[in-house]
């Protein structure tokens, strides 16, 4: 696995490598940087998550809350939560107080994330839906190079795109 934020590419894909199983893999044309797992099909479950910044579990807790808690990581977490508000943005806050900020549009088809005083860091836009192989387009901005959240953000951008839809993963 590859460290996202020392890629020169612009442009990530995930994918769904088998059409029965919940795994998923963020890709450049030729590397691999990171990887998405469900133990069940039901979008309500843990999810682990596998990067060479290291290794998490996102475990959601109603209403809607997700818990990201790190083990064997780089990135300087130990727990993070995720917290949805209807009337404010939606943020996922680290431990080490850095604040990034969770959209998505009225169809569900795209959604970003975007830093305090940042912009957009990542694009993330549906490129083909369940129930066909999910394939997902992940746009990085120059500035996600300077972050040591980036894998980490781009697969949370993922799940949180499940957690709003009405797919199994």
């Amino acid at each position: 696995m590859q460290y996202l934020n020392k890629t020169p590419a612009s442009t990530l894909y995930w994918i769904q490598p088998e059409l029965r199983k919940p795994i998923y893999e963020l890709h450049s044309d030729e590397e691999l940087f990171c990887t998405l797992r469900w133990s069940t099909y039901n979008k309500y479950d843990p999810v682990s998550v596998v990067s060479a910044d290291g290794q998490w579990t996102f475990i959601f807790q109603w209403p809607w809350t997700v818990h990201i808690i790190s083990s064997d990581s780089n990135v300087a977490i130990t727990k993070s939560k995720f917290q949805r508000w209807w009337w404010e943005n939606e943020t996922v806050e680290f431990a080490n107080g850095r604040r990034f900020y969770w959209r998505m549009n009225f169809w569900h088809t795209q959604c970003t994330f975007s830093g305090e005083g940042i912009g957009n860091l990542l694009f993330f836009k549906v490129a083909r839906f369940p129930p066909f192989k999910l394939k997902v387009r992940v746009d990085l901005a120059q500035e996600v190079k300077d972050l040591p959240e980036s894998s980490l953000l781009a697969a949370l951008g993922l799940y949180l795109w499940f957690r709003n839809m009405d797919f199994k993963p």
